[in-house]
């Protein structure tokens, strides 16, 4: 069994030219034989072993089942068998019992035989097995090692903005070198050490930025992520300039300022100067630094089919042209209570519900739902909230579920992708005229698209419709369903052994994310504990907010920005319910990020001279959190109420600044920092190539990697087993083995033997389990007859023995059938 967590992560290149079939067989072969090599050093320990003990060896056995091949030299006979998933060595005495006088079981009396040997020598026999698979593991690594290896260094790629790692203050382009002051090697390491870290066990990590080590350290407490069954932290692997997918990509734009994959990052536009992009930091802070308005980058746009492994290197030379890209931040808000989306509000305003990703095995995937969805009607609910889909997700088990949902960058009947975008652009200003006069609208709507760059047809088709629109109500109904979808869902359930059914799912991640549309999905009564400035101005669900102060709004985006820079004041929202137009007054709260005028690219490090405080993490559950966690700003920023207090912050430059700030009972909540961007794309994964000449240095580090593995595997199982905060989902079966050792083998020798060395170490510690029938049971029969005096009878062994087949047996098939269901 291979508990699948240490395993690093593989780029796998693809090669031509071999058909794909002939590819992954001679790939699964590969992994058979090696799985037979580590197989073959376990049993080697074993045998070599007996042999110093003077223990005759009767069968040296790769594999179980009926013998494929072999042969018989001296008194062993040497075969491959059918089965290689697994081995043994039978030994002179191990299965040879007869019956006494008494009935009881004996072992015949052999001076060769295993059972006729002192505790001591059969003691090295037993653990022979297991040392042989960290000796084969340690040298295995060290060897992969000298030949070099691509790896992922521990820098951050990508911060999910709802994250703890967020709220620490982590940021792409930074690289984290310990964690607790174990050093980190690559971001496997991190991932491993986040991964098996203990529950409410929090962690301190050094962070270099700039070159400089960030004071004070981060700390950081990992969640739970039940969707995937492991403790995360919110990070991503480190990636170069090369750009691999983007959200507009995902959506349909074709613009030609759009940002395009492989497009090459080399430069960003800001106040018409252009500054060189180093890494993709930059990139990322000049996104948060605008705020959500779209910025100009400089590219490097490949004129013709490029190979995959030069574009997933940003230093490779690659024949482009340098052109200039446009592109905003992906905009979100923060959930007010951890892991809780529908607590994501912007002063008690919620956007609806954009689906962020689909699993393409899932049920929603198969019903036709994409990402950028946004969710418009679930049955008969209009606008749901995140718990209302639920309810009518859990209510429809198998059963079909309509949705309606908008869609970008599609046509929608008669009318093509880019009449629909056009439509959808103007929606608001059609509506705003349509309520006034029909006739006016008729004549907007002919100017709009008369100046468009639509297709002859496609404005015959548009024009066509608005000359039959004849009334408000009429204009109301078209535009509001010109970019709406229907589709027919069936939340499924999935079948699990030894435990309930799962819940109806779609194999969706729905967020209240919706940018470019400003519909409430939702108004909260309450935000943080206090009244929700939203619902004290009256507004309600599926209101559309037009303007602010009379200013025109199209995007969350420019509504976030309007009401920062209103912070402490009152402003007059102009909002449409159906055809009804209305004016409500919102009074924006005062915030730390406005009090203090908080650069965007700072990092609250002490507020009234403290750095940490009790937060509530949960109803009726506590912990002391750090800054710059927004929860902690506010728990800090509560004690003083009535005070000046200096606040210290770090800027990117790593420069400490002080500011003072009045707190009041007004400003204490900082909802500003629940406000993030992060870029709207990715980029190739960034690998280095990491190679040890010295093989003294080599051999020093292979011993150390499998020591590290050893302790990883028995700390899985601890999660697995006992703490539960590792799902058994993550366990891999010899089918999964053989796939993801196939897949990892597409990434050459060096990669497949480094997997290897994983199944090893694996091996090692699963053998040494105090089970029936591995060598750690055995092992135990050993330890109790040494310190009893006498050994276990052999009808306790047999039935242990027995049972810890039945075990063996039972898991087989669960982790098979899961790797079945997992392909």
């Amino acid at each position: 069994m291979l508990l699948g967590l240490a395993t690093p992560a593989t780029i796998l290149l693809a090669q031509g030219g071999v058909p794909e079939w002939l590819t992954d067989t001679w790939h699964v072969l590969l992994v058979i034989i090696g799985f037979s090599v580590v197989i073959f050093f376990h049993e080697l320990g074993h045998f070599v072993a007996a042999k110093w003990a003077g223990v005759r060896v009767e069968r040296f056995a790769i594999g179980f089942g009926r013998e494929l091949l072999g042969f018989t030299w001296g008194d062993t006979r040497y075969s491959f068998n059918v089965l290689p998933l697994g081995g043994y060595v039978k030994m002179l005495g191990q299965e040879d019992f007869a019956v006494d006088k008494s009935g009881e079981l004996k072992v015949r009396d052999d001076p060769s035989s295993f059972t006729s040997k002192p505790v001591g020598p059969r003691m090295v026999i037993v653990c022979a097995g297991v040392v042989m698979n960290l000796i084969f593991a340690a040298v295995v690594f060290a060897a992969v090692m000298m030949m070099g290896r691509m790896v992922y260094p521990p820098i951050v790629g990508y911060v999910d903005p709802t994250s703890v790692a967020a709220r620490a203050g982590l940021r792409p382009g930074d690289q984290v070198v310990a964690v607790n002051d174990e050093p980190v090697n690559d971001f496997s390491d991190l991932m491993t050490a986040v991964v098996l870290s203990d529950p409410a066990e929090e962690l301190e990590l050094t962070v270099l930025r700039d070159g400089n080590v960030l004071e004070p350290k981060p700390r950081v407490l990992p969640e739970y992520k039940p969707e995937v069954k492991l403790r995360q932290i919110g990070l991503g692997n480190a990636v170069n300039r090369r750009v691999l997918v983007t959200a507009s990509q995902l959506l349909g734009d074709t613009s030609p300022d759009a940002l395009k994959p492989n497009d090459l990052i080399v430069g960003v536009r800001i106040d018409g100067q252009t500054r060189d992009v180093a890494h993709i930091g930059d990139v990322s802070q000049a996104l948060i630094d605008a705020r959500g308005l779209p910025i100009e980058l400089i590219v490097e746009r490949p004129t013709q089919r490029v190979p995959l492994e030069d574009l997933s290197k940003a230093d490779v030379a690659v024949p482009s042209q340098r052109v200039t890209a446009r592109v905003a931040a992906t905009w979100r808000l923060l959930p007010v209570e951890d892991s809780n989306i529908g607590t994501c509000s912007l002063l008690g305003m919620v956007p609806r519900l954009l689906v962020a990703d689909v699993d393409p095995r899932g049920a929603g995937a198969l019903g036709g739902l994409r990402r950028g969805d946004v969710i418009v009607r679930v049955g008969a609910i209009d606008h749901p909230t995140f718990a209302n889909l639920q309810r009518e997700i859990e209510r429809h088990p198998d059963r079909d579920l309509r949705l309606l949902v908008r869609r970008d960058g599609n046509g929608n009947g008669p009318y093509s992708a880019a009449a629909v975008a056009l439509l959808v652009e103007h929606r608001e200003r059609l509506l705003n005229a349509a309520i006034t006069d029909v006739a006016a609208a008729r004549e907007l709507a002919k100017e709009l698209v008369t100046q468009s760059t639509l297709a002859p047809a496609d404005q015959q088709e548009v024009l066509a419709t608005v000359g039959m629109m004849p009334s408000a109500e009429a204009w109301l109904r078209w535009l509001e369903a010109v970019d709406l979808h229907e589709l027919v869902v069936r939340p499924a359930t999935r079948f699990r052994f030894f435990r309930p059914r799962t819940k109806p799912a779609l194999g969706i991640t729905p967020i209240p994310a919706e940018d470019d549309h400003i519909v409430l999905g939702d108004v909260l009564d309450s935000v943080n504990g206090r009244a929700s400035p939203a619902r004290a101005a009256g507004l309600t669900r599926g209101a559309a907010v037009m303007a602010v102060d009379g200013k025109p709004m199209t995007r969350w985006t420019e509504l976030t920005e309007a009401l920062r820079l209103a912070a402490g004041r009152g402003v007059v929202l102009t909002v449409r319910e159906g055809l009804r137009r209305s004016e409500r007054t919102v009074v924006v709260p005062d915030s730390i990020s406005t009090a203090i005028n908080l650069p965007t690219d700072a990092r609250i490090v002490e507020i009234a001279g403290a750095t940490a405080a009790k937060i509530e993490s949960a109803p009726g559950r506590s912990r002391t959190g750090s800054l710059p966690d927004w929860q902690v700003v506010e728990a800090i920023l509560k004690q003083h109420i009535g005070e000046t207090v200096t606040v210290k912050y770090l800027c990117r430059d790593g420069r400490t600044v002080e500011a003072q700030m009045k707190v009041t009972e007004a400003n204490t909540d900082p909802w500003l920092l629940r406000v993030s961007y992060a870029a709207s794309f990715m980029c190739y994964p960034l690998a280095e190539f990491h190679r040890e000449t010295n093989p003294v240095k080599a051999m020093l580090l292979g011993f150390k990697r499998a020591y590290h593995e050893t302790i990883r595997t028995y700390l899985s199982i601890k999660h697995i087993v006992f703490t539960r905060e590792v799902g058994v989902e993550n366990v891999r079966g010899p089918v999964g083995i053989m796939r993801q050792g196939s897949q990892i083998a597409e990434g050459g020798f060096g990669s497949l033997l480094w997997f290897l060395g994983l199944i090893s170490a694996n091996l090692a510690v699963i053998n040494f389990l105090p089970l029936p029938i591995v060598d750690g049971g055995l092992f135990i029969f050993l330890l109790l007859e040494k310190i009893r005096g006498e050994p276990v009878s052999i009808k306790t062994q047999v039935v242990t023995q027995l049972i810890g087949i039945a075990l063996i047996v039972t898991l087989f098939l669960f982790v098979t059938f899961q790797d079945i269901v997992n392909w």
